[in-house]
């Protein structure tokens, strides 16, 4: 069994480049070159290059981050350098990848970067390349995934000037206790883009929501946010948004789904929903929300 990695609650990042916490058997490179971490050998002059994706061994071992749960805020907070949780600066990448990922009140951050969380199985290659954020992972060649599973007010936040990128891979996805997941878009620039595939189910519940926001006073459009999954469950006032509440236009919402419930309120009467709207004093218009139903071989698209 390949090793797991855990981050205690007072866990912080102070480096100037990307960060990658893997369970990877391997590190794969050009010309069939490998850095393992499972079987030792002895390997050719070093060279400094970029490699070219992830090996997961047979049994990938699960990655952990534990927090103080004081990560999440809400749309009118500042963003401003925490001093606690998992940080990066806004040209490059966090990156968590391994098994099942747990996020335990956790705090993941970047103003405008870029986060991956990636939950793979075992004996599955995921690609790397470079971007002008850092890195992107590439799943192309991965046939089963595990679970990734926020708790007690997780904040993956990609929020900043425009907004940043977030990408997450798992099987089964889940968001509870007010976890959040953000990339909202701050000033004149555009946002990034937010694509969370959940190979068979996303399920958000306890007030937790996915979103991409124009923020109030903002002029860029928002970033678009797209959902693949089997089965979508949104409850006790959680919520999925792509809203303004600037003058810059609300991204784009599309769910790829075969079954979605919207159901049921919270204990203080928020109702959960799935949006693409122009909230109270914006000025910016609404993008489009586009859900795919798969099952019943049907598409339905709403433009606001």
């Amino acid at each position: 069994m390949n090793g797991y990695i855990v981050f205690g609650p007072n866990a912080r990042l102070e480096i100037g480049g990307s960060f990658l916490a893997s369970t990877a058997s391997s590190l794969k490179f050009k010309d069939n070159l490998e850095f393992s971490a499972t079987d030792p050998q002895s390997a050719p002059l070093l060279n400094i290059n970029v490699p070219i994706g992830l090996q997961f061994g047979v049994n990938p071992g699960s990655v952990k981050v534990l927090g103080n749960g004081e990560g999440t805020r809400s749309l009118r907070d500042p963003i401003i350098d925490t001093t606690f949780g998992l940080r990066v600066l806004s040209n490059q990448t966090l990156a968590l990848m391994g098994g099942d990922i747990s996020l335990e009140g956790a705090t993941l951050k970047t103003a405008g970067g870029r986060i991956e969380l990636g939950s793979v199985a075992r004996e599955n290659f995921v690609s790397l390349a470079r971007v002008s954020k850092g890195f992107t992972f590439g799943y192309d060649s991965v046939e089963n995934f595990e679970n990734i599973q926020l708790s007690k007010q997780v904040a993956v936040d990609a929020s900043g000037v425009g907004g940043g990128d977030i990408q997450v891979w798992g099987e089964r996805i889940t968001l509870s206790d007010d976890s959040q997941i953000l990339a909202n878009t701050l000033r004149a620039e555009s946002g990034g883009v937010m694509l969370i595939n959940a190979k068979q189910l996303l399920a958000l519940s306890g007030s937790s929501q996915v979103s991409s926001i124009v923020n109030p006073n903002a002029l860029g459009k928002g970033g678009d946010l797209t959902i693949n999954t089997r089965e979508l469950l949104i409850k006790d006032g959680a919520f999925v948004n792509a809203d303004t509440f600037g003058a810059g236009k609300a991204g784009n919402l599309t769910v790829n789904a075969d079954s979605i419930e919207v159901a049921s309120t919270s204990v203080d009467g928020h109702s959960s929903s799935l949006s693409s709207q122009v909230n109270f004093r914006a000025t910016g218009s609404a993008g489009d929300l586009t859900i795919n139903t798969f099952r019943c071989r049907q598409r339905r698209k709403f433009n606001r």
